[in-house]
């Protein structure tokens, strides 16, 4: 259903707004029965809650992003009627999005991967290339998480002397964020500054054979 004006003026104003009766009561439907293929039905639930302990282990369990493994709800991301209240919100036409929506929509795929083929969720990703990787390189397959490669690269590279400004370039990060989050990992430089020191400080070759002449000739 198209958002009215009103709601418009809400999200302007408020930053947010609320719309009873967006979806029609078939998209509804189509959006919640597609929940099942996520989730366990509460019947399969209660039956066994041990088999489906991944939903209780913190606040966060349970929360699966997209894309999901139904066109019925990866739709709703870009709903016609969505996209034509963000054309109003934002004063411009979203293009490029309903051009790919139009030849991509029979398909049941939103985006693609660089090489056209359907972009691979995160469980099946950690499925058939992140875990084998860890056992592969002899290592728990569940233990680490593929985001740890970005602190291993940071630490790593920060370790080795090189400048957090650049550091920060190829991460995409600022100096403050690669200051916050990656350089405590290091282990090993509370002695740099004092070999720093030490370097600085230390007497030239020229002057210490001075100082030794000086001493002898005393």
């Amino acid at each position: 259903m198209r958002v009215p004006d009103r709601c418009l003026a809400d999200l302007r104003q408020q930053g947010f707004l609320v719309f009873e009766g967006f979806l029609e009561a078939d998209e509804l439907a189509a959006a919640q029965e597609a929940l099942w293929l996520h989730y366990p039905r509460p019947e399969e639930y209660f039956a066994d809650p041990a088999a489906h302990a991944w939903l209780a282990t913190d606040q966060w369990a349970g929360i699966v992003g997209g894309p999901w493994r139904s066109w019925s709800r990866n739709r709703l991301a870009f709903h016609p009627d969505l996209l034509d209240l963000a054309e109003r919100f934002l004063g411009s036409a979203v293009v490029e999005l309903r051009r790919h929506l139009r030849d991509h929509q029979s398909e049941g795929i939103v985006f693609r991967g660089l090489r056209g083929a359907p972009m691979m969720r995160r469980d099946q990703f950690y499925a058939s290339a992140w875990k084998p990787a860890l056992v592969g390189a002899d290592l728990p397959p569940d233990r680490f998480r593929f985001h740890a490669l970005r602190h291993f690269c940071a630490s790593n590279v920060l370790a080795e002397g090189a400048p957090l400004t650049a550091v920060a370039g190829h991460l995409g990060d600022t100096v403050e964020t690669v200051s916050r989050v990656y350089i405590h990992w290091l282990r090993d430089d509370r002695d740099v500054p004092a070999a720093v020191l030490d370097r600085v400080l230390a007497p030239a070759t020229g002057d210490l054979l001075r100082t030794e002449g000086d001493s002898e000739a005393r």
